[in-house]
């Protein structure tokens, strides 16, 4: 076990440029580092579960899809437009007040980050437009002088979209070309090596991913749990209560 401190944190982003030698926004590399280092106390080669949530459906955005989504597209896009341009005028403070006084006992941390995606989603008109937008804080202008693209875009034409009953498959392939190639196997190949841990990804096996990645939805998500079919198998080796946990990422409190 290792509690971080602050001083954890300012002593990696010493080396943090050298270790990713590039631009590099995920702050997960710090702890990703730091758990490396650990590791390699003890061991030279490691497990690691990557994949698991793009190929097994994981991610709760992609239940939002036909959650969120689903209800949002019968109310007509300008009404939905104007919704998000009000909401967009409104203080942080403000929206913490009116969440807290309607939909008391709703979590109101993150409003800061989970605003600007609500208002990007309230101004979709299709499914992968609801994706795109609520999957990034910053709008399409900036967005559009770092890429040409948005990465849907790139590697899920429109044409494509959408058997509704493989919605999670669909995502799981924007993510393994984009998210998962770009910044989390980035993120873990770089941090291991930077402590010379051998990181090995079993889940990435080509043939378990094409598996994964065929499968319908029927088996990736039911009675509101993401990733079924692998909680049905991991329930047979550990106890439910911790395959059950509620889903964490590997954030650090970069405000702080």
């Amino acid at each position: 076990e290792m509690k971080c401190t602050a001083n954890d944190f300012l002593n990696t982003l010493d080396s943090y440029y050298e270790m990713y030698d590039e631009p590099f926004g995920d702050s997960s590399g710090i702890p990703t580092f730091l758990v490396s280092k650990l590791a390699r106390e003890k061991v030279t080669v490691s497990l690691s579960a990557d994949g698991g949530d793009e190929i097994f459906g994981g991610y709760d955005r992609y239940s939002s899809i036909s959650n969120i989504y689903g209800k949002l597209r019968f109310i007509p896009l300008p009404l939905r437009k104007m919704l998000g341009a009000a909401v967009s005028s409104m203080s942080i403070s403000q929206i913490d007040s009116l969440v807290r006084t309607f939909l008391n006992g709703v979590d109101t941390n993150g409003l800061d980050w989970r605003i600007p995606k609500l208002v990007n989603g309230l101004k979709a008109s299709s499914q992968i437009d609801f994706y795109s937008n609520t999957s990034c804080t910053v709008d399409d202008v900036k967005l559009g002088k770092l890429h040409r693209y948005a990465a849907a875009d790139i590697y899920f034409p429109e044409k494509e979209l959408f058997n509704n009953q493989f919605i999670f498959s669909s995502l799981g392939k924007v993510d393994v070309k984009s998210y998962l190639e770009g910044d989390i196997l980035t993120k873990v190949d770089r941090a291991t090596m930077k402590v010379a841990l051998e990181g090995r990804e079993p889940l990435l096996d080509h043939t378990l991913v094409e598996f994964g990645l065929s499968l319908p939805d029927k088996f990736k998500s039911r009675n509101g749990k993401n990733k079924w079919l692998l909680r049905e198998i991991l329930y047979k080796y550990i106890p439910k209560e911790i395959v059950d946990r509620p889903k964490r990422g590997f954030s650090i409190p970069v405000k702080k």
